[in-house]
């Protein structure tokens, strides 16, 4: 599938970091990742470090996929409330997950800020960022509020913010939100390409332009593997991780997630603000579904995204980007009506929405040695990293806390 469309602002900021090389004859390894963009970058690099043989194999140029078009909000926080997650898995999973989030938000900063610059001079710090969950109508502030509350019960760290706080701080018109501390964002493009560069640093091996033909699986959990490329080669290994993003739906029994269109643009820069339209650079997005979510960029302009709908074809969905960047710029202006954006660059991207806000991370039945991390939402990189996690638990023969809430099969 053509993940997205359009002119996504990253791979054009940012120009090519770094070129690998196609594969062009059979070769082996202990793990083979399935997936060249953040997801796949994040776990080569995990088993990497661990000092594992690692080879990563992309059908596209690594990071083209859906990284090259992630507006990269990495929030701690689901794309359902806190009482609605409290409804379906119970309060005390709710709290663990939401600990797990946050904690995958804190070990990707450290991660990045151990990384060198790209070859090109790109930084690759992941910043910390808080969020502003806004109501977006006023029967939503009733239940913000429970969801604020829940969150303050648990201990963690949330602001209550009035129709009047959101005017004069921030200059948005919304009947209430809350702040919490513990989100970030990042250039994911960048960030992919430098995970990958410290990965081939550390051992690993990697490899794009390489469609991959077929993948004979063993019976048990290191057995041998043996894929196959469009073009003959084989690459043996005794591990699959599958970090197809979206795409990933062919490795698993039951369709989990349903494939939505979301849009985006990012302005003009806009120099009088460069440091920031509202406080502290927040991520900003809403109670309503789809919900419109802003984020700045460090040159100074806004980067926005929403409008989301249900995917039926590629050419349906590359129609409505000019209209949907027209609807987007109209919802700033109602939240915002001081702040006058002009898009730069506007594009596409699909994506996968699971009904329960939770990744598919995880061995699949039948399958032992493949360990797909599917991860699907609005948290996709922060996913990742629980992702990373899981599959080091998995590769030590180690129970995970989170494993069972989202594994493959449920």
């Amino acid at each position: 599938m053509q993940l997205h469309t359009g002119r996504p602002f990253w791979p054009i900021k940012d120009g090519l970091p770094a070129v690998y090389p196609t594969l062009t004859g059979s070769i082996n390894s202990e793990f083979v990742v399935l997936g060249g963009g953040i997801t796949g970058a994040i776990l080569a690099h995990r088993l990497v470090s661990a000092g594992r043989e690692v080879i990563v194999l992309d059908r596209r140029e690594v990071a083209s996929g859906s990284t090259s078009a992630t507006t990269a909000l990495i929030q701690h926080e689901l794309d359902i409330s806190s009482v609605q997650m409290a409804r379906r898995a119970g309060i005390e999973l709710t709290n663990e997950i939401q600990t797990a989030t946050r904690r995958a938000v804190r070990d990707l900063i450290d991660v990045s800020s151990r990384l060198p610059d790209t070859a090109n001079g790109l930084s690759a710090r992941v910043t910390q960022r808080p969020t502003v969950k806004l109501a977006s109508r006023k029967r939503d502030v009733r239940g913000l509020h429970a969801d604020f509350n829940f969150r303050e019960r648990a201990g963690f760290d949330v602001t209550w913010l009035t129709a009047d706080d959101l005017a004069r701080d921030y200059g948005m018109i919304r009947h209430a939100a809350v702040q919490s501390p513990d989100s970030a964002e990042c250039d994911p493009f960048a960030l992919t390409h430098a995970i990958l560069a410290d990965a081939v640093r550390l051992g690993a091996r990697v490899f794009d332009r390489v469609p991959v033909r077929d993948v004979l699986l063993g019976d048990d959990w290191g057995d041998d593997v043996t894929v196959t490329t469009e073009t003959g080669h084989a690459v043996k290994c005794r591990s699959i991780v599958a970090a197809t993003g979206y795409e990933s739906t062919q490795w698993l029994r039951r369709k989990p997630a349903a494939l939505r269109n979301t849009y985006a643009f990012i302005s003009e820069p806009i120099p009088e603000w460069r440091d920031g339209p509202w406080p502290f650079r927040s991520l900003v997005w809403e109670t309503s579904h789809p919900y419109l979510y802003l984020r700045t960029t460090p040159d100074g302009r806004v980067l926005v995204g929403g409008e989301d709908d249900r995917f039926r074809s590629l050419i349906a969905r590359d129609r409505r980007i000019e209209r949907k960047a027209e609807e987007l710029v109209k919802k700033v202006a109602q939240l915002m009506p001081h702040l006058e954006l002009e898009p730069a660059y506007c594009w596409a991207g699909t994506f996968g929405e699971t009904e329960d806000a939770l990744p598919r991370i995880g061995p699949v039945d039948g399958k032992p040695n493949l360990f797909v991390a599917a991860c699907y939402g609005g948290n996709g990189i922060t996913f990742s990293m629980l992702a990373a996690e899981l599959l080091e638990a998995r590769v030590k023969g180690e129970a995970h806390p989170l494993a069972e809430c989202m594994r493959c099969d449920r």
